[in-house]
């Protein structure tokens, strides 16, 4: 009786972590999904993006920072 029940004890824990895993797996991924929309929406949401873009590419060309005397 005793082999019985540390047995079944091993099998439901196992269930319990499955299923634990697979809750924080979901919630990872809603989190990821609600950090990309709210990303993306704020990135529409900016004035003036095409010149702050110009503006880092142009930096980006000009070289390292160090050459540029900053």
């Amino acid at each position: 009786m005793a082999a019985f029940c540390q047995q079944r004890i091993g099998e439901v824990t196992d269930g319990l972590v499955d299923l634990l895993l697979l809750v924080i797996r979901r919630i990872g991924a809603k989190s990821e999904k609600q950090v990309k929309k709210r990303f993306l929406d704020e990135i529409q949401t900016v004035e003036g993006k095409q010149k702050l873009l110009r503006q880092v590419a142009e930096a980006a060309l000009a070289g390292p920072l160090w050459s540029n005397g900053i």
